[in-house]
Protein backbone atom coordinates (compact mmCIF):
# COMPACT_ATOMS: atom_id res chain seq x y z
CA UNK A 1 0.00 0.00 0.00
CA UNK A 2 2.89 1.81 0.99
CA UNK A 3 4.57 2.06 -2.80
CA UNK A 4 1.23 2.87 -4.27
CA UNK A 5 0.98 5.37 -1.90
CA UNK A 6 4.34 7.10 -2.63
CA UNK A 7 3.64 5.96 -6.60
CA UNK A 8 0.29 8.04 -6.38
CA UNK A 9 1.81 11.30 -4.74
CA UNK A 10 4.75 11.28 -7.48
CA UNK A 11 2.14 10.98 -10.06
CA UNK A 12 0.52 14.65 -8.53
CA UNK A 13 3.35 16.59 -7.40
CA UNK A 14 2.65 18.95 -9.98
CA UNK A 15 -1.32 19.24 -9.23
CA UNK A 16 0.06 19.35 -5.38
CA UNK A 17 2.27 22.11 -5.60
CA UNK A 18 0.32 24.39 -7.60
CA UNK A 19 -2.32 24.08 -5.43
CA UNK A 20 -0.23 23.85 -2.29
CA UNK A 21 0.00 27.41 -0.33
CA UNK A 22 3.08 29.13 0.75
CA UNK A 23 5.59 27.08 2.24
CA UNK A 24 4.93 29.48 5.90
CA UNK A 25 1.44 28.22 5.41
CA UNK A 26 2.18 25.21 7.68
CA UNK A 27 3.38 27.48 10.68
CA UNK A 28 0.95 30.03 10.53
CA UNK A 29 -2.51 27.63 9.78
CA UNK A 30 -4.45 28.02 12.78
CA UNK A 31 -7.43 25.87 14.23
CA UNK A 32 -8.45 28.49 16.38
CA UNK A 33 -11.01 29.91 13.68
CA UNK A 34 -12.85 26.47 13.74
CA UNK A 35 -13.03 26.10 17.70
CA UNK A 36 -16.25 27.34 17.35
CA UNK A 37 -17.73 24.43 15.66
CA UNK A 38 -17.08 22.33 18.87
CA UNK A 39 -20.01 24.02 20.62
CA UNK A 40 -22.35 24.88 17.97
CA UNK A 41 -24.65 22.01 18.66
CA UNK A 42 -24.08 22.52 22.77
CA UNK A 43 -27.63 21.54 24.34
CA UNK A 44 -26.58 23.93 27.37
CA UNK A 45 -27.31 27.02 24.12
CA UNK A 46 -31.15 25.52 23.13
CA UNK A 47 -32.30 24.66 27.54
CA UNK A 48 -31.03 28.35 28.16
CA UNK A 49 -32.72 29.89 25.02
CA UNK A 50 -35.70 27.72 25.60
CA UNK A 51 -35.86 29.08 29.30
CA UNK A 52 -35.53 33.01 28.10
CA UNK A 53 -38.28 32.53 24.98
CA UNK A 54 -41.18 30.64 27.24
CA UNK A 55 -40.13 27.27 25.57
CA UNK A 56 -40.55 27.84 22.24
CA UNK A 57 -39.12 24.90 20.20
CA UNK A 58 -40.02 26.14 17.18
CA UNK A 59 -37.19 29.31 17.90
CA UNK A 60 -34.78 26.46 18.76
CA UNK A 61 -35.37 24.28 15.47
CA UNK A 62 -34.81 27.15 13.44
CA UNK A 63 -31.65 28.11 15.44
CA UNK A 64 -30.29 24.25 14.86
CA UNK A 65 -31.14 24.89 10.91
CA UNK A 66 -29.12 28.14 11.12
CA UNK A 67 -26.09 26.36 12.63
CA UNK A 68 -26.46 23.51 10.90
CA UNK A 69 -25.57 25.45 7.79
CA UNK A 70 -22.70 27.10 9.74
CA UNK A 71 -21.21 23.92 10.54
CA UNK A 72 -21.39 23.30 6.52
CA UNK A 73 -19.64 26.18 5.36
CA UNK A 74 -17.18 25.09 8.47
CA UNK A 75 -16.76 21.89 7.05
CA UNK A 76 -15.77 22.95 3.81
CA UNK A 77 -13.11 25.53 5.06
CA UNK A 78 -12.12 22.49 7.23
CA UNK A 79 -11.87 19.89 4.00
CA UNK A 80 -9.70 22.68 2.00
CA UNK A 81 -7.28 23.08 5.01
CA UNK A 82 -7.15 19.00 5.20
CA UNK A 83 -6.35 18.93 1.45
CA UNK A 84 -3.89 21.81 2.21
CA UNK A 85 -1.85 19.56 5.31
CA UNK A 86 -2.03 16.45 3.12
CA UNK A 87 -0.42 18.39 0.23
CA UNK A 88 2.74 19.04 2.62
CA UNK A 89 2.99 15.82 3.91
CA UNK A 90 2.80 14.30 0.56
CA UNK A 91 5.94 17.04 -0.59
CA UNK A 92 7.76 15.90 2.67
CA UNK A 93 7.09 12.27 2.03
CA UNK A 94 8.35 12.85 -1.53
CA UNK A 95 11.56 14.97 -0.75
CA UNK A 96 12.68 12.82 2.43
CA UNK A 97 13.63 9.95 -0.40
CA UNK A 98 11.97 7.07 2.00
CA UNK A 99 10.04 4.29 0.83
CA UNK A 100 9.11 3.67 3.75
CA UNK A 101 8.64 6.80 5.45
CA UNK A 102 6.36 6.58 8.76
CA UNK A 103 4.65 9.40 7.57
CA UNK A 104 2.95 7.43 4.89
CA UNK A 105 1.20 5.76 7.34
CA UNK A 106 0.20 8.30 9.13
CA UNK A 107 -1.21 10.23 6.50
CA UNK A 108 -3.04 7.41 4.96
CA UNK A 109 -4.90 6.54 8.49
CA UNK A 110 -5.65 10.07 9.19
CA UNK A 111 -6.92 10.95 5.50
CA UNK A 112 -9.39 7.41 6.22
CA UNK A 113 -10.41 8.48 9.56
CA UNK A 114 -11.15 11.91 8.56
CA UNK A 115 -13.21 10.90 5.26
CA UNK A 116 -15.44 8.86 7.26
CA UNK A 117 -15.61 11.69 10.35
CA UNK A 118 -16.79 14.11 8.07
CA UNK A 119 -18.87 11.75 5.89
CA UNK A 120 -20.98 10.68 9.59
CA UNK A 121 -21.14 14.59 10.10
CA UNK A 122 -22.70 14.73 7.10
CA UNK A 123 -25.02 12.42 7.71
CA UNK A 124 -26.13 13.31 10.88
CA UNK A 125 -26.90 17.16 9.85
CA UNK A 126 -28.33 15.12 7.30
CA UNK A 127 -30.85 13.40 9.85
CA UNK A 128 -30.66 15.91 12.22
CA UNK A 129 -33.85 17.89 11.80
CA UNK A 130 -36.14 14.95 12.03
CA UNK A 131 -34.26 13.10 15.24
CA UNK A 132 -31.81 15.87 16.88
CA UNK A 133 -29.45 13.61 16.86
CA UNK A 134 -26.00 14.93 19.01
CA UNK A 135 -23.54 16.36 16.47
CA UNK A 136 -20.13 16.40 17.73
CA UNK A 137 -17.23 18.18 15.82
CA UNK A 138 -14.39 17.05 18.38
CA UNK A 139 -13.07 14.24 16.86
CA UNK A 140 -12.77 15.91 13.61
CA UNK A 141 -11.49 18.86 15.25
CA UNK A 142 -8.73 16.75 17.28
CA UNK A 143 -7.62 14.23 14.35
CA UNK A 144 -6.57 17.82 12.13
CA UNK A 145 -5.28 18.85 15.33
CA UNK A 146 -3.05 15.50 15.66
CA UNK A 147 -2.19 15.91 11.86
CA UNK A 148 -0.98 19.64 12.09
CA UNK A 149 0.83 18.51 14.82
CA UNK A 150 2.32 15.52 13.13
CA UNK A 151 3.42 17.66 10.24
CA UNK A 152 5.02 20.50 12.58
CA UNK A 153 7.36 18.17 14.21
CA UNK A 154 8.45 16.69 10.81
CA UNK A 155 9.21 20.33 9.65
CA UNK A 156 10.96 20.88 12.55
CA UNK A 157 13.53 18.04 12.12
CA UNK A 158 14.33 18.77 8.77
Amino acid sequence: MEGAFRSSAASTISEARASLPGPDWLFEFSLERYEVMLKLFDQEDYQWILRQHGGNPRFCSRMRAERRRALRAYLRELSRDFENLRAFARTMILHSGKNDDPLIGFLSRQSIRYRFHRWALYVRLLGDPLLETKIDTHQLFDLIQATHARLLSRAAET
